[in-house]
């Protein structure tokens, strides 16, 4: 019985160590090529089951763990809408800028929630150009978003409180990538990722430069939309006007999610973009 005790327990002891060297085994560096100019995708694994994901003009992160053979992640996720605000004391009325995700179509509302939502946008537009601020003669004490594009899952009515009096405020709705938790497998055979088309080898993590280093560190470290958002962080606007360039830091607004209302959209944007 007791040796039958010592096997068990050699067996189990053996499949832990197995595991901690297959973590690691898989943790590092793994490009995968692709087909557009921009260049491919960069896969970093880390020992802490964290991973971050490089491309054009992205970056996600979120959590990896080994099945077997293949490689499970799972993408974080951020709000579809952030909504900042601060008091500045010479800004008559009020001011929103809108850092968004044009083709999500987002609707805004302000104070009472009617049948009728106002789009931020024209229909069919294009040609954009930052930054895109809208100022409006009444106070808001409510702030109601909504994604309309026919080509994203519905999301919810975003309601924003403002109980503070704050008079400018900052917006941000990311890309869908972004707000949708996305989760998929890779095979993982021979040291390496096993792609539709490609397989690419582990390179270790000590390829990555020091500043590249760095920058991802505190990225998986740093919540990207904080309490209170200062000029250091990665949101924070940058004013056109003279007058309203400072370091006043925003407080980030509490948002309730509510159904999707039935609602019309309004036939004046609030901002106009074309080419023509």
């Amino acid at each position: 019985m007791r040796n039958v005790l010592a096997v068990l327990i050699l067996s189990c002891f053996t499949q832990i160590t197995a595991q901690k060297i297959e973590v690691d085994k898989i943790s590092g560096i793994y490009h995968q090529k692709g087909s557009s100019p921009e260049g491919g995708t960069t896969y970093i694994l880390y020992p802490n089951h964290q991973f971050v994901i490089t491309f054009f003009g992205g970056i996600l992160k979120g959590v990896w763990e080994q099945q077997g053979k293949t490689i499970n992640l799972k993408t974080d996720t951020s709000p579809h809408y952030v909504c900042y605000g601060r008091y500045i004391p010479e800004l008559e009325g009020i001011q929103i800028r809108f850092n968004v995700e044009e083709t999500n179509e987002t609707l805004i509302q302000l104070n009472t929630l009617n049948s009728e939502m106002t789009p931020l946008f024209n229909k069919a537009a294009n040609c954009f150009s930052r930054p895109y601020d809208v100022t409006f003669k009444e106070q808001a004490t409510a702030l109601y978003f909504l994604e309309t594009s026919e080509y994203l899952s519905p999301s919810p009515l975003y309601l924003f409180n403002n109980n503070q009096e704050f008079n400018q405020f900052l917006i941000i709705n990311l890309k869908e990538e972004y707000t949708r938790t996305q989760q998929f497998s890779i095979p993982f055979v021979n040291n390496k990722l096993l792609f539709d088309s490609s397989t690419t080898s582990r390179k270790p993590l000590s390829n990555l430069s020091e500043e590249d280093a760095f920058f991802i560190e505190n990225y998986l470290k740093s919540d990207s939309f904080p309490i209170i958002l200062t000029p250091s962080e990665r949101f924070y606007p940058n004013s056109d006007d003279p007058e309203l360039t400072n370091t006043i830091p925003y407080t980030r607004l509490e948002a309730t999610l509510l159904p999707r209302p039935k609602y019309t959209i309004s036939k004046t944007p609030l901002l106009y973009y074309t080419c023509d």
